[in-house]
């Protein structure tokens, strides 16, 4: 890794003193492990840091947030980590955004300083390598951090953005940390949340001679899940299944307002389809925002795969 590519981030870094990192709406693994592994890493270096995250992503992962120490930082210099879009920033006050630290192809750059590399698996890689460039010695908290953002974002190393950095990364961090407890931490799931993921892909519908699947989840479930297990995640779930080659997953947030998760295998690529309806993401794995009545979104998306199928 180049230190030219980090040595804007890093000249900043050594200049402030005060910082405030945000993640995007409903965090991941990726979005949390990344934004805390910068965390740590600047609280070695003596800086004051706050990490801004809505109170949900706490349900699922308070280990690695209970680092978090209550002190606040004067906001100087704004960091976001792992979002592709301002749009997508969890921002409750607004704040202008001074570095960005990303993955997503999609990110067209709308910090003031932008760090984008859609090659790394995960968002975390590219902060391990930051910290690389900046001599800070990774601990096990950090480690750990980095750990749950490759773990997650390549789901256990069964996605397609697993490379062989992946694994490279990943031998380093292993000494490091206890694998199979923090393993355990991430995907562990409630009874309330297997019984209701099951209800839920037992509904599942398949399109295209079983090429599509689409999940759809309606608010009351949604609801009921955010109460007890945080965000529901079965987006990738039908990729498994013989024959189906992209995954939708349909959530109602609130009332005709829906976020829309989509996957496929393979070189079919979602970027198109998230694109059309103004979302983003990887190559195989993207999502978006829409309003609507159900059954129109459903159609508009089902019409808009049917034309990737028929043309891959």
């Amino acid at each position: 890794m180049n230190v030219k590519k980090f040595g804007k981030i890093i000249e900043i870094i050594s200049k402030c003193n005060d910082f405030c990192i945000l993640s995007h709406l409903r965090p991941d693994g990726d979005s949390i492990g990344s934004s805390m592994a910068l965390y740590l890493a600047l609280k070695k270096l003596k800086k004051r840091v706050c990490v801004v995250v809505p109170e949900e992503a706490y349900i699922k992962y308070d280990f690695l947030l209970r680092y978090l120490d209550t002190r606040k930082s004067k906001k100087k210099t704004i960091i976001s980590i792992d979002t592709a879009d301002i749009s997508l920033l969890y921002n409750p006050e607004n704040l202008k955004i001074d570095i960005c630290i990303d993955h997503h192809i999609t990110n067209k750059g709308y910090a003031k300083l932008n760090y984008i590399n859609c090659i790394s698996a995960s968002n975390s890689i590219n902060i391990y390598h930051l910290l690389e460039n900046m001599k800070v010695k990774i601990d096990r908290k950090i480690a750990e951090c980095i750990f749950t953002g490759i773990l997650t974002d390549t789901a256990r190393y069964k996605n397609l953005n697993v490379n062989e950095e992946v694994f490279k990364i990943s031998s380093i961090l292993y000494p490091m940390i206890n694998y199979n407890n923090l393993n355990k931490k991430i995907f562990k799931q409630t009874k309330f949340f297997f019984d209701l993921k099951c209800k839920i892909l037992s509904r599942v519908e398949y399109f295209f001679d079983d090429k599509c699947s689409v999940c759809t989840i309606r608010l009351k479930t949604m609801n009921k899940c955010k109460e007890k297990c945080g965000e529901l995640d079965v987006a990738s779930s039908t990729l498994v299944i013989e024959n189906v080659m992209i995954a939708v997953t349909i959530k109602e947030e609130s009332e005709n307002f829906f976020k829309v998760s989509v996957r496929s295998n393979g070189d079919l690529s979602v970027l198109e389809l998230c694109r059309i309806f103004k979302g983003g993401g990887h190559k195989n794995a993207g999502g978006f925002f829409v309003k609507g009545e159900l059954s129109e979104i459903k159609q508009k998306i089902l019409s808009s795969i049917k034309l990737n199928i028929e043309n891959f």
